[in-house]
């Protein structure tokens, strides 16, 4: 929704970056762009998420803090279990590796907008390494003779070319 937003020249509106003109002369203006703003958030909203905005004063700013209070879980319990589940998330051999660093990647975004905490990219690297399991032991061990800190790029794509040539042998 948001890159909507930015693509029609709206977000702005819906930040607050542009706050309401003390300029009478521009007032219509921006009531304009708070008009579409507000008729974009709720055009997009499935029907039965319309009621969460039905009663606001066309106020896009409002109607997205609305929104995202409702979908954007926040909170300790929520930060601790999806941390959690980044922790102990373990590669079957039933699920391709794809799909792996996908979910892998998910859970990293999920705890980074619901978190103020960092977590840098070289333990995220440890921790996707350490999740795929014996299965993938001995490209665990080259990764760990590299002289240089691993990056999670690095780790993603030695482990997705990995399992690239195992699936073409």
């Amino acid at each position: 929704m948001r890159m909507v937003l930015v693509e029609r020249g709206l977000w702005k509106i819906v930040s607050g970056e542009v706050l309401e003109p003390a300029d009478r002369s521009k007032l219509n203006d921006y009531y304009n762009l708070q008009d579409r703003a507000f008729a974009t958030i709720a055009l997009n909203l499935e029907d039965d998420q319309l009621h969460h905005i039905q009663n606001l004063s066309d106020n896009a700013s409002d109607a997205w803090n609305v929104l995202a209070d409702v979908h954007e879980p926040k909170g300790a319990i929520y930060v601790m279990h999806t941390l959690q589940q980044l922790l102990h998330l373990h590669k079957d051999s039933a699920t391709q590796m794809q799909e792996h660093v996908d979910t892998f990647q998910n859970l990293v975004s999920r705890f980074r907008a619901a978190s103020d905490e960092h977590i840098s990219d070289s333990l995220l690297a440890m921790i996707l390494v350490s999740s795929v399991g014996e299965e993938y032991e001995n490209l665990i061990v080259a990764l760990g003779t590299q002289s240089t800190t691993l990056s999670l790029e690095v780790v993603k794509t030695h482990l997705l070319s990995e399992a690239a040539r195992r699936k073409n042998c």
